[in-house]
């Protein structure tokens, strides 16, 4: 039975992998981590350490979220609340790219409480209303507080040790390439159409970045009647196997 309490210690668990220290067990799947930003901004609503986490994280790791991804999983029941983040992490120094998701995102049209729990008493209620921080009003949002939990954090070095996915974005960038690359060593041999669907991407990019991968030689087409399956060259696996931040 998937419960609140369960949802939210899985959650923990991808933050425990890609960086913030919960005290629970690390997950031993990989994380999506643009699926695990839009789910904590949703259950972070009634669990608002999942909202701390992700600001915290986005502070320092914010170059390796890939931005169209998360844009495309957005929706106007929650980018009021990202955009509202990604704010205040652009205040704390987060990297600059934030800037573009924060243009895709509008204020919400009727303020509104942040945290649930906050909802539940009378005086709770109007200490939001009174005293909630300008960057969330701003966001149509009342919220009268900002936790930044430094001490949580796992260096860069944890990250990409324990996050495959994420060493590859390291050097490549978080970008098609990088989704690409990260696809075909889970699955040696794909469509290109099978990619777009798990990598969630737009069909155009990838297969434009496919194409530029064969031209230089990293992915190699075999013919299956008129389509092609898509697989890394033997060089481009050694040279992904030899990446330091492994």
């Amino acid at each position: 039975m998937n419960t609140p309490a369960l949802k939210t210690l899985k959650l923990q668990k991808f933050w425990k992998r890609i960086g913030f220290r919960f005290s629970c067990p690390a997950s031993e799947e990989p994380v999506d981590v643009e699926q695990l930003i839009v789910d904590s901004i949703i259950a972070g609503r009634d669990e608002p350490v999942l909202v701390w986490a992700l600001l915290t994280w986005l502070i320092h790791y914010a170059d390796l979220v890939n931005i169209h991804r998360l844009l495309r999983m957005l929706n106007r029941e929650i980018d009021f609340i990202l955009g509202a983040v990604c704010d205040i992490a652009l205040e704390h120094g987060a990297d600059a790219k934030l800037k573009y998701v924060i243009r895709h995102c509008k204020p919400n049209q009727k303020p509104e409480i942040l945290f649930n729990i906050m909802k539940q008493t009378t005086i709770a209620t109007k200490n939001e209303f009174e005293n909630s921080v300008p960057v969330f009003i701003k966001w149509g949002l009342y919220c009268s507080s900002i936790s930044v939990k430094e001490d949580a954090l796992f260096n860069r070095h944890y990250v990409l040790r324990n996050n495959y996915n994420l060493a590859i974005r390291a050097v490549f960038g978080a970008n098609t390439k990088a989704e690409i690359f990260t696809f075909l060593s889970v699955v040696p041999k794909a469509y290109v159409t099978q990619m777009v669907k798990e990598i969630k991407l737009y069909y155009q990019p990838v297969y434009s970045e496919v194409e530029n991968l064969l031209k230089n030689k990293l992915v190699e087409y075999e013919p299956v009647g008129r389509i092609k399956l898509v697989s890394l060259t033997k060089d481009a696996r050694h040279f992904l196997k030899a990446l330091p931040v492994m």
